[in-house]
């Protein structure tokens, strides 16, 4: 609320007013005389009134008690107004702050000049509830009556109600019976629906005067949301900001149909929406976000910060949209927030966008640690990728034109351009066919396309070349350029350095006056200025960016320029780069956000040499930026830089064990992304344990820790005979442990010998597999029996093993018993833990699938596989990182039982979809999911065959051997049973003996990878 913004209102009785436009009052209704009627107003401390006229009235003393009135003197003081955003309550929480400033007559005193009274006070939404009136409790001791009987408050009417930064109510009366102790508003909310009111505003002001958010969430809103953008442009990339929305919305027709349709279903959902930068997201989202609050919804883009305050979502009473932009960033506050929604009403509607780049790393583990509700509502999450708007050339060219005169529209409307009147420029390059539009050309790299021809054509310079960000980084820098040498900064502080003062804002994301001069104080030319000169930057930065509001910093957008900004500082070898120099001192979330804006910079066609020099980077700082990264890796499109910065300080001499150690606690066990990293620390880690001398009992367990680690991580990603060597390794040393100290290390060795046992069976060892298999359930009951809290689940795990193991070397009734025991296990763990232990029920119930189908029990053996897979895709819908492998193999195992049971259609259906889900897997880890490629295409091939598909099922055999013989060539022991069946499958599919086939198919029995205990 702003000082120079109350006024003064008189026409049949004395009131106040806030300027909502540069000539716009809104004021009370029964203050002002009919619509057309002659009013004066007056401006604080000053005695000079202005002529006036109202141009819409609402009902004096009614619900609509407001009116609006035009400032028509010529002798007007224009003000620069940003648009008003009005306010309405969401919720019923009582006790909202809220605030007014007006002219009461209390403060009236004769012969002085007209003074002010600013009360405070909150407001409870469920007051005056059925009558559409807000109260204001005021917090001050209240005032008395005037002498002459009247309200202290007269004159009060008319003014302004703020609740934060929003514009929420106009002050109508002192209501009886509350010893003047509050007042009674008119809601924003009754105006807001009133169309005359509208058009009466839109009329006067313009559009874009006319939002409105929700009080009780403005805490929750990020710094670039609708309520905090400022409408101002001070720089041309300001003019491709998304939520400036300055090129009009096209396209996306078919995607928009089925987000509203998904708004219209009741209840609480989430819906996805990634692709690549540029690509339209967040602008798609804005469009989207509009057109739900014109229907009544409340609309909140989250501040990433948000934690405690995100509670009060729940509390919302009307359709809410909650938007999260760089979702891959926020896992912990998507958790949190989902948390605290699964609490919602059934009769609540609210629905979660997700913004994000990338799906790969992030989304697979972000059901880790949450609650079975939490899991069920991302069970039905919608994933959608975003692909190119414009398809064809005529298309992008048409977008061009369109964002080209949007542009030269807009661009006069710049503070400080100095650039000639554009008009001309446009008829040009509409006229022209654009060059260089290609099909994998994004919506913003269009637009950026037109303004920098269109800024190039105006300004007659050259074309600066190279890519479009840097092209727009050109212009940019000469508005650095020209706003700092107006504020005095030049040539103090040369354009390199300023541009270093732009960047560190890139990478810190600070949003506060003070967080930028911490910012800047950082940059080594201004670490020891005077304050003087610290502010001078700040103000000059902030004027660059500004948000809506005072002391809101935007910062420079959209996000790929600042990435291309970075990416060419990284990449300057000239001078030094200010990233190194904020490097040292960043916090952990600093850091984070430094190095996601430096990766994604790599994305950038024309910035080849990034990634070296970001691994380069995370090298040289390692205290600071190593543990955020291998956070960061597993949200970037392009994690490699980091990976390769995570790989070369594991193995570089001076790294301690204690970082190795803390660097390979913090990978989970179940990665995608970080599988390779994670087996070269564990190494690096053993070889660190083994150079120690004179090993003492600590020394000795801390190694065979570390070697069981390893096998672990080896074993993930497809490398069998080096996982055997390590296991085995782990097992001797376990067991010299326990021979001197059982109590210490018995529960160590049942684990380690358990894992062994999983080993030996993928190094086609079967024999001396079933002997570590029995083993490790030996040593488990031994242990459950004295602590079943601690050592059952694995005892459950052991068994299950055992029974793979039996079943391989034949001996399938007792392999069948173990399975039975093993579920029968885990179904009592999974009624106390669900979320530990859901998973391991899922695969021995697959076990016990095979080994009914070994007894002859078909029926119970497809039941059992069909349970195992619906668990497994419910599981792997929600952290697709951890469980697709094991879905894909569930799904495996039943498109067999199908095929047995004479269900051929459903088995091919199934067949087909473990292929596809193998070759996803694949993409990624080929090392550790060929193998189970080429197992299910043999699957697949017997499936066609009974389809009469025999080309095809042919071609499956035969890509399934190709796979296999190359595993065979050097681990035989391992793959060499598995090439024969496929052998097998592939000559009688060549001879066209089909009915032998069902002999042959494969089954993937799965080695429960989960069942590993680290020590």
């Amino acid at each position: 609320m702003e000082r120079d913004q109350v006024v003064g209102v008189r026409g049949g009785s004395e009131g106040s007013g806030y300027l909502i436009a540069p000539t716009l009052v809104l004021t009370s209704a029964h203050v002002v005389p009919e619509t057309g009627g002659a009013v004066t107003v007056t401006q604080p401390a000053r005695t000079t009134t202005y002529t006036a006229v109202v141009v819409w009235r609402g009902t004096p003393d009614g619900k609509d008690d407001a009116a609006l009135v035009q400032v028509t003197d010529p002798a007007w003081p224009v003000l620069p107004i940003e648009p008003i955003v009005w306010g309405r309550t969401v919720t019923y929480q009582p006790g909202i702050p809220c605030r007014s400033w007006g002219f009461p007559d209390f403060v009236q005193r004769r012969h002085q000049p007209v003074d002010m009274e600013q009360p405070r006070g909150t407001l409870n939404p469920g007051d005056r509830y059925s009558t559409d009136t807000y109260v204001l409790h005021l917090d001050t001791h209240p005032p008395t009556t005037m002498p002459d009987g009247g309200s202290p408050w007269a004159g009060m009417s008319g003014a302004a109600v703020f609740c934060g930064a929003l514009l929420t109510g106009v002050v109508a009366v002192d209501p009886a019976h509350r010893d003047h102790a509050a007042l009674e508003a008119v809601p924003a909310y009754v105006l807001l629906t009133n169309p005359d009111f509208r058009t009466a505003v839109e009329d006067n002001a313009g559009e874009g005067w006319l939002r409105c958010e929700p009080v009780e969430l403005q805490e929750l809103m990020d710094r670039q949301s609708p309520l905090h953008m400022t409408t101002t442009i001070a720089t041309p990339a300001s003019l491709l900001t998304a939520r400036r929305a300055v090129v009009p919305f096209h396209g996306r027709t078919d995607l928009l149909r089925k987000l509203h349709t998904w708004a219209t279903e009741p209840g609480l959902g989430v819906w996805l929406l990634y692709g690549r930068g540029g690509q339209g997201k967040t602008r798609l989202a804005h469009y989207f976000g509009e057109i739900l609050t014109t229907s009544g919804w409340a609309v909140v883009w989250l501040d990433p910060a948000a934690t405690d305050q995100l509670r009060v979502l729940a509390q919302v009473r009307v359709p809410l949209l909650v938007v999260i932009d760089y979702a891959e960033t926020r896992p912990d506050q998507l958790r949190a927030l989902l948390t605290h929604l699964s609490r919602l009403r059934t009769d609540r509607v609210v629905k979660v966008l997700l913004l994000a780049r990338t799906i790969d790393s992030w989304w697979p583990q972000l059901a880790t640690g949450t609650t079975d509700t939490v899991t069920d509502i991302l069970d039905t999450t919608h994933l959608h990728e975003l692909t190119a708007l414009d398809a064809s050339s005529e298309e992008r060219h048409d977008s061009y034109r369109s964002a080209v005169r949007a542009f030269g529209q807009a661009l006069p409307g710049l503070r400080h351009t100095g650039l000639p009147d554009p008009t001309a420029a446009v008829e040009t390059l509409t006229a022209a066919v654009p060059a260089g539009l290609e099909a994998d050309t994004t919506v913003l790299g269009v637009q950026m396309r037109a303004l920098v021809d269109l800024l190039d054509t105006t300004n007659r310079t050259p074309n600066a070349g190279g890519g479009l960000e840097r092209r727009v980084l050109v212009h940019e820098r000469s508005y650095w350029r020209r706003t700092a040498q107006a504020r005095g900064l030049t040539p103090q502080w040369p354009l390199e350095t300023l541009t270093d003062a732009v960047a560190a804002t890139a990478v810190l994301a600070p949003t506060t006056p003070t967080d930028i001069e911490n910012c800047v104080r950082r940059i080594p030319e201004f670490t020891d200025q005077a304050q003087i000169t610290i502010t001078m930057l700040r103000d000059w930065l902030m004027s660059l960016y500004p948000g809506q509001h005072p002391g809101v910093f935007a910062g420079l957008a959209p996000d790929r320029l600042a990435e291309h900004l970075i990416g060419d500082l990284l990449t300057d070898t000239s001078r030094p780069t200010v990233i190194d120099a904020l490097a040292p001192t960043t916090s952990e979330g600093e850091a984070e956000h430094l190095l996601t804006v430096c990766t994604r910079a790599t994305t950038h066609p024309d910035l080849p040499e990034v990634g070296d020099r970001l691994t380069r980077l995370c090298l040289d700082h390692p205290d600071t930026l190593l543990f955020p990264a291998l956070r960061v890796a597993t949200q970037v499109e392009t994690p490699t830089p980091l990976l390769n910065a995570l790989d070369q300080i594991a193995t570089h001499p001076t790294t301690s064990t204690d970082t190795l150690k803390s660097l390979h606690d913090r990978i989970p066990t179940s990665t995608l992304v970080l599988a390779r990293t994670a087996v070269t620390i564990a190494r690096a880690i053993a070889d660190h344990h083994r150079t120690t001398d004179d090993l003492t009992e600590s020394d000795q367990a801390q190694l065979a820790q570390a070697v069981n680690n390893l096998a672990i991580r080896l074993g993930a990603v497809g490398r069998p005979e080096e996982a055997l060597r390590a296991a085995t390794e782990a097992v001797d040393l376990y067991r010299t442990l326990a021979t001197t100290n059982p109590d210490a290390h018995l529960p160590n060795l049942a684990m380690s010998v358990n894992n062994l046992a999983a080993d030996l069976a993928d190094a086609g060892q079967h024999e001396e597999a079933l002997r570590a298999a029995t083993e490790a359930v030996d040593l488990y009951r031994i242990l459950a029996t004295t602590n079943p809290d601690a050592h059952l689940p694995n005892l459950a795990g052991s068994v299950n093993n055992l029974a793979v193991r039996l079943a391989d070397a034949g001996q399938h009734e007792e392999a069948l018993r173990a399975a039975t025991e093993a579920v029968d296990l885990y179904r009592t763990l999974t009624t106390t833990n669900p979320d530990a232990h859901l998973p391991n029920l899922a695969g021995s119930v697959n076990n016990l699938a095979n080994r009914l189908a070994d007894a002859g029990q078909h029926e119970e053996a497809l039941r059992a596989a069909t349970a195992a897979a619906d668990i497994r895709r419910r599981l792997a819908t929600t952290n697709p990182d951890a469980h697709l492998p094991d879905l894909a193999m569930s799904v495996n195992n039943l498109a067999v039982r199908l095929a047995t049971a004479g269900q051929h259609e459903e088995a091919l259906r199934a067949a087909t979809e473990a292929v596809d889900l193998y070759r996803t897997l694949a993409t990624t880890n080929p090392d550790a999911h060929l193998p189970n490629l080429a197992t299910s295409m043999n699957n697949l091939a017997a499936d066609l065959a009974d389809a009469g598909q025999h080309e095809e099922a042919l071609r499956a055999a035969t890509e399934a051997v190709d796979i296999l013989t190359k595993f065979a060539r050097s681990e035989p022991a391992a793959f060499g049973e598995a090439l024969e069946r496929a052998q097998q499958v592939q000559t009688l599919l060549a001879q066209q003996v089909t009915p032998q086939l069902p002999a042959v198919r494969e089954r993937a029995e799965g080695r429960f990878s989960w069942l590993r205990r680290r020590g």
